[in-house]
Protein backbone atom coordinates (compact mmCIF):
# COMPACT_ATOMS: atom_id res chain seq x y z
CA UNK A 1 0.00 0.00 0.00
CA UNK A 2 1.49 3.17 -0.78
CA UNK A 3 1.71 5.57 1.96
CA UNK A 4 2.08 9.38 1.63
CA UNK A 5 4.12 11.59 3.91
CA UNK A 6 3.91 15.23 4.40
CA UNK A 7 7.03 17.70 6.01
CA UNK A 8 7.57 20.90 5.03
CA UNK A 9 6.28 20.36 1.32
CA UNK A 10 8.49 17.13 1.17
CA UNK A 11 6.38 14.48 -0.26
CA UNK A 12 6.99 11.01 -0.43
CA UNK A 13 4.74 8.28 -1.84
CA UNK A 14 6.14 4.43 -0.69
CA UNK A 15 5.12 1.33 -0.66
CA UNK A 16 5.92 -0.12 2.74
CA UNK A 17 9.48 0.02 3.76
CA UNK A 18 11.17 1.92 0.20
CA UNK A 19 11.03 4.93 -1.35
CA UNK A 20 8.85 4.74 -4.54
CA UNK A 21 9.02 8.57 -5.16
CA UNK A 22 10.17 11.65 -3.94
CA UNK A 23 9.17 15.15 -4.26
CA UNK A 24 10.81 17.91 -2.77
CA UNK A 25 8.66 21.51 -3.32
CA UNK A 26 11.11 24.47 -1.24
CA UNK A 27 11.05 28.05 -0.90
CA UNK A 28 14.83 28.68 -1.13
CA UNK A 29 14.57 32.22 0.35
CA UNK A 30 13.60 30.81 3.75
CA UNK A 31 16.11 32.37 6.59
CA UNK A 32 15.62 29.09 8.26
CA UNK A 33 15.81 26.24 6.36
CA UNK A 34 16.89 27.92 2.68
CA UNK A 35 17.75 25.96 -0.72
CA UNK A 36 20.87 24.38 0.46
CA UNK A 37 18.61 22.09 3.38
CA UNK A 38 16.85 20.86 0.04
CA UNK A 39 20.15 20.04 -1.18
CA UNK A 40 21.20 17.95 1.92
CA UNK A 41 17.64 16.55 1.73
CA UNK A 42 18.70 15.17 -1.97
CA UNK A 43 22.20 13.60 -1.05
CA UNK A 44 20.16 11.59 1.54
CA UNK A 45 17.48 10.49 -0.95
CA UNK A 46 19.16 10.84 -4.86
CA UNK A 47 15.90 9.55 -6.20
CA UNK A 48 13.93 12.87 -5.11
CA UNK A 49 13.09 15.48 -7.30
CA UNK A 50 13.53 18.81 -5.84
CA UNK A 51 11.50 21.82 -7.25
CA UNK A 52 12.44 25.08 -5.89
CA UNK A 53 9.95 28.14 -6.29
CA UNK A 54 12.32 30.73 -6.51
CA UNK A 55 10.66 34.07 -4.49
CA UNK A 56 9.37 31.65 -1.43
CA UNK A 57 10.26 31.00 1.45
CA UNK A 58 9.62 29.48 4.87
CA UNK A 59 5.39 29.64 4.35
CA UNK A 60 5.22 28.63 0.91
CA UNK A 61 2.00 26.59 0.67
CA UNK A 62 0.70 30.08 2.10
CA UNK A 63 2.34 32.40 -0.05
CA UNK A 64 3.05 30.32 -3.27
CA UNK A 65 0.02 27.82 -3.20
CA UNK A 66 -0.88 28.04 -6.77
CA UNK A 67 2.56 27.26 -7.57
CA UNK A 68 2.88 24.09 -5.62
CA UNK A 69 -0.39 22.76 -6.02
CA UNK A 70 0.45 21.81 -9.34
CA UNK A 71 3.20 19.62 -8.33
CA UNK A 72 1.61 18.21 -5.67
CA UNK A 73 -1.70 16.88 -8.23
CA UNK A 74 0.87 15.67 -10.32
CA UNK A 75 2.95 13.38 -8.01
CA UNK A 76 -0.33 12.20 -6.39
CA UNK A 77 -1.68 11.00 -9.82
CA UNK A 78 0.93 9.13 -9.93
CA UNK A 79 -0.23 6.74 -7.38
CA UNK A 80 -3.49 5.53 -9.31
Amino acid sequence: MLQPCFCRMVIHVRPFNSVASCRLVWGPQDGYMPAESARAYLRDVPEAELHLIEDAGHWLLETHFDDALPLIRDLSRTLH
